[in-house]
């Protein structure tokens, strides 16, 4: 999956400009970039079929490597 947009919702204080937001968003990012549907695939498909709508394995596949 690929960002087409990104929107800063809450922007407090020098956060967004430090070293540690910047970590954090690459690894969001790269986590973002290994999400595909369905599983095995280079793409990212949703399913017009009833509960496949594909919520599971985008929150599976942004999760895992996320968690240490």
């Amino acid at each position: 999956m690929k960002i087409a947009q990104e929107i800063s919702l809450i922007s407090a204080g020098d956060f967004e400009e430090s070293n540690d937001w910047s970590i954090i968003r690459s690894e969001i990012r790269d986590a973002i970039s290994l999400i595909v549907h369905p599983p095995g695939t280079s793409s990212f498909k949703i399913n017009p079929t009833r509960h496949g709508n594909g919520v599971k394995p985008i929150k599976e596949a942004l999760i895992s490597p996320l968690v240490l």
